[in-house]
């Protein structure tokens, strides 16, 4: 699951400009300060597309939900 949010947030990320270069500017100051290495340089992007794909899950999850309940209400 954790994966699958890391895909699908990094896809996200890569289709939405705003976010795509949010997070470069992210990853580019995280690793000039000065105590941070390069390590953790590199796992600011991929905590990012793993926010970005849990909050996009659960819109999902909310979505089919509430339209779920909208049709057994309905009927």
């Amino acid at each position: 699951t954790i994966a699958m949010f890391l895909v699908g947030g990094g896809i996200l990320m890569h289709g939405i400009p705003f976010l795509h270069h949010l997070t470069e500017y992210t990853d580019h100051w995280v690793g000039n300060l000065p105590t941070m290495t390069t390590v953790a340089g590199a796992l600011v992007p991929t905590f990012i597309n793993l926010i970005v794909g849990a909050i996009a899950g659960a819109l999902i999850v909310a979505s089919v939900a509430t339209i779920g309940h909208l049709r057994s209400a309905k009927d």
